[in-house]
């Protein structure tokens, strides 16, 4: 570090990045902000930026996991031990969660082709690979506490069917090859598919 900084002054600095990288990377998009910008806002050097991040994508992606952690906790708590049909679970899942992530414009911003191609190929793809597998293994946790599922008949693999659950979040990534016009229709029809294969 530039400067002996104790703990608490490193999660002051830290948390003072990701609030100014949260209202920069909104206000301009990820690709428009320097880090020039981001140590200007929150009045410290570039040395000490680079204490705590390699890049700024570094720092999208301690923002994405920081607003992550916070969508998860909401949802854990919605979607826990519920009583209802299966079908109608995941319907009501799928639906909170893409309204959710549509109010989010950090969590948003990964359904970007630009940003996700500038995460990519500034070598961020084991970082998302490994919030896919955190996320998945989340879900399959919520699912697997849903009582419907405990009475079904059928063996079910919580970790598949959480996959196919999330695969609907993933059609935004191709929402332009689907078509802005059919996109919402489109997402409609695969939540309906996946509700009716465990009703």
């Amino acid at each position: 570090m530039p400067k002996a900084f104790n703990e608490t002054d490193k999660e002051i600095i830290r948390e003072a990045l990701l609030d100014a990288g949260e209202f920069l990377f909104i206000k301009f998009g990820i690709g428009k902000t320097t880090i020039e910008d981001l140590t200007k806002y929150v009045g410290i050097g570039k040395s000490t930026f680079y204490a705590f991040y390699n890049s700024k994508i570094d720092l999208y992606l301690d923002l994405y996991r920081r607003q992550r952690e916070k969508l998860v906790s909401m949802v854990n708590r919605a979607f826990m031990y519920r009583k209802e049909p299966v079908g109608e679970l995941i319907t009501q899942y799928l639906s909170v969660l893409q309204e959710l992530i549509k109010r989010d414009q950090i969590l948003s911003m990964v359904y970007s082709q630009e940003v996700m191609a500038d995460l990519y190929s500034k070598g961020a793809e084991k970082q998302l690979e490994s919030y896919n597998i955190q996320a998945n293994s989340e879900l399959a946790e919520i699912v697997s506490t849903w009582e419907a599922l405990k009475d079904s008949n059928r063996e079910i693999n919580y970790e598949v069917l959480a996959g196919m659950i999330r695969s609907v979040s993933f059609l935004r990534f191709h929402k332009f090859y689907i078509g802005d016009g059919i996109y919402e229709s489109v997402s409609k029809a695969v939540i309906s598919a996946i509700a009716d294969y465990f009703s």
